[in-house]
């Protein structure tokens, strides 16, 4: 059967597609109305309460929600619908008042009819449809009217906001801004244009994020310049982070003149302020004497304010010191001593080697210097955190002869230094001289005799020498001096802490006759490497010179001697003549 209904089947192809784009368009507009409504309300909540960043948060998250929703309300089910051609036919016989000829028809038209009944009544069908459509009308239907209504109330919607965009664009730049979770601020009346916080600006054109890093304990110090209208003073709004409530601290007006170089003119009006507003008309300032702990502030100036921020509280380098050293290789017996953390006095010998090291305990180091006098000495970070710092061999302290005053000065990353200055003390420890003694059976002797001498010597560290100092003195008032050695420790051997001994003088060189008089001093050097040792001496002992009726003389002189002690030793151990 030819194609008779060709034409009917274009115009109601083209009707199928005519009638998907209205509803899709139809879809569009209700979604861009809500969302337009939705924009509106948002706006009008935001400018009366001033939402945080918080609720405007909520607020972007709910109209995302809310397009999605729109989107699968509105848009999404004109795109998946599609009307088939029979279902287009059975709305034109109902606009057009004809029966069910036209469905017919089209049935009547496809391959399969031919198989179902008489041919005669198909091909008339067709025929009259085929005739009687060429005077058919086909429309949208009521869908194209809708879309009308719908895209005049898009319109006037548009064009209402866009008139209310072009009288107010700052509210509607502010808005956009905040929306899209920014800091801007709806006009006012005055408007904050910097804060400068310790000498640096924490808003305004020159920000730094340095200005709200506050060191542990120093005073605040902020001060805030305002364009248009200048109320008589401002606040300053600070809540602490553990909570609790927020303290006021009033700023007060002061003088363009006395603020100084920390508030310079103002170069670039803040985005959002008025033409009139360009200009600094408001000048404030207060103190906080200490500050200890993080807080959120905010500055309030009239009907402005600044969005909450955090000045954070830079805690000090928390440092110890720890000085360890090394005797001198003579002073064996002497270990290394190490003081703990944070003692900053040590005594040493003489010729010890101190070291000192410096530990943080709570943040990197940027650098440590120890300062003797003028000089200065670097130390060297020990591990990748740079909190552990030694101080190089090539120092004052690599040797100390004599008493050191040191300090060390700590700077970590922010450039902070300790609360408590570190300052140190190294003291010599004295090496006491040897102890010595010698002693002599008679203290008259023949000209040629031997006496004998008795002697001890001893030292904190080792001795290296014994000798005897003599002196003769001759009737005549002539004096001879002499020195004898009495004991060397070679150098091969280990410097002996004790020595002693008897030591026979042979008093024949010395030429003597009776008369003379032999002054005995036994001088004992220690050890003290590559340093001169220290002498000590024994008391003297007095020879005198005579002959045998002298020495037989001072025999019962000291028999004399010791029978009258030993009498006193007997009275004593009898306790005769007690209690009288």
């Amino acid at each position: 059967m030819p194609a008779q209904l060709t034409a009917l089947r274009s115009q109601l192809a083209a009707l199928q597609r005519q009638r998907w784009l209205v509803r899709v368009a139809d879809g569009v507009a209700g979604l861009t109305l809500t969302l337009l409504a939705a924009l509106v309300v948002d706006f009008l909540g935001d400018w009366g309460m001033g939402f945080s960043r918080g609720q405007r948060l909520a607020l972007l998250a709910g109209f995302v929600i809310l397009a999605l929703w729109g989107l699968k309300r509105f848009v999404w089910p004109p795109l998946l619908t599609v009307e088939s051609i029979i279902d287009l036919a059975l709305q034109v016989e109902r606009r057009q008042g004809i029966d069910s000829d036209l469905v017919a028809a089209l049935q009547f038209e496809s391959a399969a009819a031919r198989s179902w009944g008489s041919a005669q009544l198909e091909t008339a069908t067709v025929e009259q449809v085929a005739s009687a459509s060429s005077n058919w009308t086909i429309d949208p239907g009521p869908s194209d009217v809708r879309l009308r209504r719908r895209l005049g109330m898009l319109a006037t919607a548009a064009v209402a906001v866009g008139l209310a965009v072009a009288s107010f664009p700052d509210f509607a730049t502010a808005f956009l801004n905040r929306f899209l979770l920014g800091s801007a601020h709806y006009p006012t009346r005055t408007t904050i244009t910097r804060v400068v916080i310790n000498g640096l600006e924490a808003f305004g054109p020159q920000a730094t994020e340095a200005a709200r890093h506050i060191p542990f304990g120093s005073t605040l110090k902020i001060e805030v310049e305002s364009a248009g209208e200048a109320p008589d003073a401002a606040e300053l709004r600070l809540l602490a982070q553990n909570g609790g409530a927020a303290t006021m601290i009033p700023l007060v007006a002061i003088d363009r003149t006395a603020a100084g170089d920390d508030l310079p003119a103002v170069q670039a009006p803040r985005p959002g302020t008025a033409p009139g507003q360009a200009t600094a008309s408001g000048f404030y300032r207060g103190e906080i004497p200490r500050l200890t702990e993080n807080v959120s502030f905010q500055i309030l100036v009239g009907d402005a304010w600044t969005e909450p921020a955090l000045l954070e509280v830079i805690s000090p380098p928390v440092v110890t010191l720890e000085l360890e050293h090394t005797p001198p290789p003579y002073a064996a017996t002497a270990r290394s001593a190490r003081r703990g953390a944070g003692s900053r006095q040590l005594s040493v010998i003489e010729g010890s080697a101190v070291f000192v090291t410096v530990r943080s305990a709570n943040k990197p180091l940027a650098k440590a210097e120890l300062v003797i006098g003028s000089e200065r000495f670097s130390f060297a970070a020990q591990d990748a955190e740079r909190r552990v710092w030694k101080l190089p061999s090539e120092t004052p302290l690599a040797r100390v002869v004599e008493p050191v005053a040191f300090d060390v000065e700590v700077v970590d990353g922010d450039g902070m230094a300790p609360e408590q200055p570190l300052h140190g003390h190294i003291y010599i420890e004295a090496d006491r001289a040897p102890r010595v003694a010698a002693a002599i059976v008679t203290e008259r002797v023949l000209p040629g005799a031997h006496p004998g001498i008795a002697w001890g010597a001893a030292d904190d560290y080792g001795l290296t020498e014994v000798r005897l100092l003599l002196q003769v003195t001759r009737p005549g008032g002539d004096v001879e001096q002499r020195t004898q050695i009495v004991r060397t420790v070679p150098g091969s051997e280990q410097p002996q802490p004790a020595l002693r001994g008897k030591f026979v003088l042979d008093l024949k060189p010395l030429k003597l006759s009776k008369g003379d008089e032999v002054r005995v001093t036994l001088e004992a050097v220690d050890y003290r490497g590559d340093q001169p040792g220290t002498a000590a001496r024994s008391d003297p002992l007095l020879l005198t010179v005579t002959d045998e009726s002298g020495i037989l003389a001072g025999l019962i002189e000291a028999d004399e001697k010791s029978a009258r002690q030993l009498d006193q030793i007997i009275t004593r151990q009898l306790g005769i003549g007690e209690g009288r």
